[in-house]
């Protein structure tokens, strides 16, 4: 097959881009999370996305610029938190953290607005992957506007990690009414708000705990990856000393033996 030379430069970028691999499996298991590309991981309030976020958070910024931008917490709280946490300290020069707390906002054109100083101030650092925690709760995203408003966030989300070339890594609530023990495996489309932000990720991953005769069983379900081989594959997650250290592949019968045995609210 003859190729053209803007195909040929396309297939060489593609060998060259750089995956971001991780202490976790989940991510590993499709090589990485992909330049370019959104990766959505979604969960019920409590499950422990925000613990995780700052362990990949840590994970990224070891040799590339990283930057994790917050919707709940402030920067100062969480920058101590990392650096209790983290054993090369001098790594956490490479990660930029943002919080909307901090943050002056201009929102006399709402959600465009503040979508676009997103983009500037992430256009200012110039990191290799972003970390949004947590989009469902973004002012940019959640602030009064209607499903089309979020589908229209969602997209420009996606247009944006493309043209930068960086994974967008965007952790988001499940809708309201599941919580931890839910009653059944969740979804893409249990996200809170609009699914076209699962939707139209090149990535998806669920997370759910399970607590049943004193113990907590964190798990993550790969629902969408452009390795098809590795869709529907389990993880389970090990909490040591109050983060998630790393990960292993499960199979689905210990996750059905968790829902069995869960306790019952």
């Amino acid at each position: 097959m003859n190729l053209t030379h803007e195909q040929m430069a396309t297939i060489e970028q593609e060998q060259k881009q750089t995956y971001f691999k991780s202490t976790f499996g989940f991510v590993n298991e499709h090589n990485g999370f992909r330049p370019g590309c959104i990766h959505v991981l979604l969960g019920s309030t409590g499950c422990g996305k925000s613990t995780l976020a700052r362990k990949l958070a840590l994970d990224c910024c070891q040799d590339q610029k990283a930057l994790l931008w917050l919707s709940e917490d402030p920067e100062d709280v969480i920058s101590y938190q990392l650096y209790k946490n983290t054993a090369r300290k001098e790594s956490l020069e490479n990660l930029k953290i943002i919080s909307e707390l901090d943050t002056f906002w201009y929102k006399e054109d709402g959600y465009k607005e503040l979508i676009e100083q997103f983009e500037d101030k992430v256009i200012r650092y110039d990191p290799k992957i972003v970390i949004i925690d947590n989009i469902t709760t973004s002012s940019m995203y959640q602030d009064g506007i209607r499903p089309e408003g979020q589908d229209w966030v969602s997209k420009r989300l996606r247009r944006f990690a493309a043209t930068m070339h960086i994974p967008i890594v965007i952790l988001a609530h499940t809708t309201k009414g599941i919580m931890e023990n839910y009653h059944r495996l969740i979804g893409v489309d249990d996200i809170r708000g609009s699914a076209i932000m699962t939707n139209t990720a090149q990535y998806a991953y669920t997370f759910q705990k399970m607590y049943g005769n004193g113990k907590h069983f964190p798990f993550i379900v790969i629902h969408k990856s452009r390795y098809h081989e590795v869709k529907n594959k389990y993880f389970g997650l090990i909490f040591e000393k109050g983060e998630y250290i790393q990960d292993k592949t499960i199979e689905w019968k210990v996750i059905s033996e968790a829902f069995t045995n869960r306790d019952k609210f």
